[in-house]
This record gives C-alpha cells, structure tokens and sequence, in this order.
C-alpha cells in the first residue's frame, strides 16, 4: 500500500514537473515576443515619446499650413537629429499674428540637451519655455494623444504659478562642525514638538528623521560636512507652515540612526520670518542652475498641492514620502517626464508664407533588459495633429544617412533598397512609426 501510494505521489510530481516547464516556456515566449499597438508600431519599455505637431492659438482664420519631418541618422541610430518644418500662409488681405507652441517631450534632467531651436525663414527665434505637469505614465503615443488632444494640458502648462505669499518660520542652520574622527558620519539633529494637523516641516538638506504623529514628536537630521570651503559654506533649513514647532533641541549623534549621541558636535542657528515663495526661490538656486523661474514655477505648482489643507495626508506622504525634504519636491520636478512647450508670436503678412524650422536632438525609444528580441532596435515616431492644432494641407517625411541605418518596421513608406528616402504622408492618419537597426549590424 505505500509502494502505491509512492508511486502515485512520483507520477504526480513528474506531470506537475512537465506542467510546469511547459508553462515556463509559454511564458519565456511571451515574455520574448515582441509587443505592438494596432497599427503595428512597437511598444518599447524605455518610450521616448512622439515627435509632436506645431499648435497655434489666436486668429488663425485664413493660415494655411503645410509640414515636413527629416531624421538625420548620420550621427548615430540611438538618437537622431531631427528638423520638424512648417511653412505657414496667410491667404488674407491682412496681416496675421499669431502664437505659437512647440510641444517637445522630455524631463527638466535632459531640458538643455534636448532643447529645440526654432527659425522662421532662418532667423532664430526667441522664444519662452513653457512645462506641463509631470506624466510619468507616458507609455506610448496613444497616451500622448490622450494627454494633449483637448488643449487642456497646454492650458494649465501656461497657467501662473502659485503665489506661495504666506509667512513661514525658518531655522537656518549653517557652521556645522563636527570631529569625524570620533564616528564614520557623525549628524546633527533637530528634535521638537508639534500639532501634525496644524503645522508643516519643509526641510533642505536634512535627509534623516523620525516622524510620530500620535505624540507629536519630530526628528530631523543632516550629516554634518567633513570639509568646510569658506566660500561655499553649507546651509540647512527647517521651514515651518502654519503653527511654530516648541522644545527645539539640536545635538549631535554618531550616525543617522539618530539613536547614539556624542560631544563635540557644533552648529550656529537662526531663527527668522520669511515668505514662503522666496525661500523656495533661494533653496532653487542652489538645486538647479538652468532656467530657474522655470524650475520654480513647476515647484512651486507642486509644493503649493502638497501643503494644501484639502490634499490628503496619504497623498501628501506620497509626494514628501512622509518627510517633508523638498528635495523631493524638487527631484521630481527634475525627473519627472513630461511635455515642454516653446512659445512666441510671428506675424505673417498677408499673401506670404513663413517657414518655421525646429531643430532637435530626438532619442530614440528602446528596449533594455536582456534577452528582449527588441535589443539593438531603436524607435521614432511622429504625431499629426491634436484638437485645436495646425491643420496641415500636407504632410512629408524624409531620412539623411540612410546607409547607416537598416529599417525593421515602419508605416511610412520609406524604401531604403530603392532609394526612396522623401515620401508624402496621408495628413488623415494620426501616428507614424520607423523602427531601425544599425546597417553594420548586417
């Protein structure tokens, strides 16, 4: 009877073995295929978003437009440099003057890489950079034209930063001094009571602490610098929203546990009133040294949701990650992947065209992980129009360095063999594709 029993348990283990392994290899296929949208265009793990169309607000009554996209992969395959160019008529008898935007893809990290240049008739254009709001669940073009299509995204893209004009406390903390020879990485703190429903800690430069609302009771922390250059003297803030903090104690300990305190650990400390907006302005300036009004306008928006009474403290800690150190804030105005926009007014005289020219560097889409059938294939894509944009009476495509490239997939009509680098797009279709490998990978 257990001989039979243990035979029945082996021939179970065996089919649940080969279950197993067959599932294991239906889900390896899976994994190894390549995923596509409908048309037949890729969806990649790293997206870099569409090539987006030119949009115009004001009395474009009469303006005509007509648009051309060349990739340029004669410096390499992973990115392209690519030349968008829109010639605008006006068929009236008056002049036109419009506003243009430019809508471009990316992140505050790779903003001066990444930024276009515009020209009209190849002359370069000044123009004002413009940010929407951080969408990081941009996966692919479906998803941008969702985004973009109702002009609601460039609408609050435009819209004024919050005024941040209420009155704060702030404790700056500078001349910190510490013997690192008594610990690997000896910390100041700062401890202190509080109502968590009536006040809020922003913090710079702290990057340890304790949190315990039930009683109250906050810890702060920053590791104290090992050498101090004179002429770059570190400060750190504790920022206080609302009521001010009581029993502020500040003492040094022997690492960011917070748990060990120790002697010789120094620090001078300033207690004053401020504008909220302000201070922002100044922590910026020392985080972000690029367009830095515009860094603050995008801060600014999301500092101003997190601090609000009505945004919820589940919400809050997930923007602050429960501490309040707006190097979050400021991290995520930086990483965040979003939709930029360049902005200026042209005049068109009446009867003529202008040619509008942006040119940028565009990365590619890709994916990463190993064994992906996609490795060493790298993606374009380019967006027609959006509700309320340029209405274009044709549009055109082309590529320069063709012989460094090998195309995979693609609804363009491109014909490397042939020669055929220009084609016509069918200005009704949305979405266009190119997926290529390097022509030396042949």
């Amino acid at each position: 009877m257990k001989k039979h029993n243990s035979s029945k348990i082996i021939m179970l283990l065996v089919t649940l073995m080969i279950i197993f392994a067959l599932l294991l290899t239906v889900g390896c296929t899976r994994a190894a295929s390549v995923v596509r949208h409908a048309d037949g265009s890729t969806l990649f793990m790293s997206y870099a978003g569409s090539i987006l169309p030119l949009t115009m607000r004001g009395d474009s009554e009469g303006i005509t437009a007509t648009r051309d996209v060349t990739f340029d992969f004669g410096g390499g395959i992973q990115e392209a440099r690519v030349v968008d160019s829109y010639t605008l008529t006006n068929n009236t008898n008056e002049d036109k003057t419009v506003t243009i935007f430019y809508p471009f893809a990316g992140s505050f990290g790779e903003l001066y890489r990444l930024l276009p240049t515009i020209a009209a008739d190849g002359r370069v254009l000044e123009t004002e950079v413009f940010a929407g709001s951080v969408a990081n669940d941009m996966r692919s073009w479906e998803d941008y034209l969702a985004l973009l299509y109702d002009g609601s995204y460039l609408s609050h893209a435009m819209a004024d930063a919050p005024e941040l004009s209420q009155t704060v406390i702030v404790y700056e903390f500078t001349n910190a001094r510490a013997d690192h020879g008594a610990a690997v990485n000896p910390m100041l703190a700062a401890s202190f009571h509080l109502d968590y429903d009536r006040t809020t800690v922003l913090t710079y430069g702290f990057h340890s602490g304790r949190f315990d609302a039930e009683n109250g009771f906050m810890q702060q922390g920053f590791s104290v610098p090992r050498d101090i250059d004179p002429r770059r003297e570190s400060s750190f803030y504790l920022i206080i929203v609302g009521d001010d903090i009581e029993n502020l104690t500040v003492r040094g300990y022997t690492d960011g546990g917070l748990s060990v305190e120790m002697d010789g650990v120094t620090v001078d400390m300033t207690r004053y009133e401020a504008i909220l907006g302000d201070i922002l302005r100044l922590l910026i300036d020392d985080f972000w040294n690029f367009d830095i009004e515009l860094f603050y306008r995008e801060s600014a928006k999301l500092l101003a949701y997190a601090i609000a009474p009505e945004t919820t403290a589940e919400r809050r800690s997930q923007i602050f990650f429960g501490t309040g150190w707006l190097e979050d804030i400021f991290s995520h105005t930086q990483g965040g992947h979003r939709v930029f926009y360049l902005t200026t007014n042209i005049t068109i005289p009446a009867g003529e065209s202008v040619t509008l020219q942006a040119e940028m560097i565009k990365p590619a889409s890709f994916d990463f992980p190993k064994g992906s059938p996609n490795i060493g294939l790298f993606g374009y894509s380019i967006l027609t129009n959006l509700d309320g944009g340029v209405v274009f009476d044709s549009i055109t495509a082309g590529i320069i360095g063709a012989e460094h490239i090998r195309i995979e997939r693609e609804n363009f009509g491109f014909d490397l063999e042939n020669g055929i680098v220009d084609v016509p797009l069918d200005s009704g279709d949305v979405h266009f594709y190119i997926k290529v490998r390097s022509a030396a990978r042949n």
